[in-house]
């Protein structure tokens, strides 16, 4: 487990080293990486850009969240990705969807939004991945972390946009709860947006914190 997805984020930091940003982003989306917890338990799924992807030295969210609960997570985060792309990947169905849905779908989303893209198509966006998750999964709305790099966009938009998301929350009639990342410290940041892995065991604390609350514990194995 710890072999395979040390291998990804080393290539995909040597892509980076190699080709730049840009192809970074590409090659990313064919990465997957494939955090295992305890086998025949049930499966997390984690949904965003490059805050859920981790890499260049920082191990992703959900592979700290796979060992605290013991449950198999998969990752799949793309560098750049804003929110239109990333509704259309859970459209179009992801492989990680079968052929069982997760017990649970994280969806981290809307800080490459921030720049160019009006904060109510936004929340339409990731309010259209919450309903589609939720029709097989316990829904887990992930709000957006800091940042301190002034490229990236406002912070008033910034949190805006985490205010409709817990508002959000609080008008869903199907099961989901809200995670404020924004209490995970920026001093966790390593270049003004990403996080260390110790800021990204940060957030799987949060999550862990939540779903330890609301699911039954230890998980439920699953025949097979």
């Amino acid at each position: 487990m710890r072999h395979r997805m040390a291998t990804s984020l080393l290539y995909g930091a040597a892509v980076y080293h190699a080709l730049g940003e840009e192809a970074l982003a590409i090659v990313w989306g064919m990465i997957e990486i494939c955090v295992v917890g305890s086998s025949g338990t049930w499966t997390i799924l984690a949904v965003g850009d490059s805050l859920t992807a981790g890499g260049f030295g920082s191990v992703p969210y959900g592979a700290f969240l796979s060992e605290i609960l013991g449950v198999k997570v998969e990752i799949t985060g793309i560098w750049g990705e804003q929110t239109r792309s990333m509704l259309q990947r859970l459209q179009s169905g992801h492989p990680a969807w079968f052929p069982d849905p997760p017990r649970v779908v994280l969806v981290l989303g809307g800080t490459n939004d921030l720049r160019s893209v009006p904060l109510e198509v936004t929340v339409a966006n990731l309010k259209a991945m919450h309903e589609l998750a939720a029709q097989t999964s316990l829904v887990g709305v992930l709000a957006l972390p800091k940042f301190l790099n002034p490229q990236v966009g406002s912070h008033q938009k910034r949190e805006s946009l985490n205010l409709r998301l817990a508002e959000l929350v609080e008008s869903y009639s199907f099961p989901s709860f809200f995670v404020n990342l924004s209490a995970v410290p920026s001093s966790y940041l390593y270049d003004g947006l990403h996080f260390t892995s110790e800021g990204y065991l940060e957030f799987a604390r949060l999550v862990a914190t939540e779903l330890t609350r609301l699911l039954p514990w230890p998980p439920a194995r699953v025949d097979g």
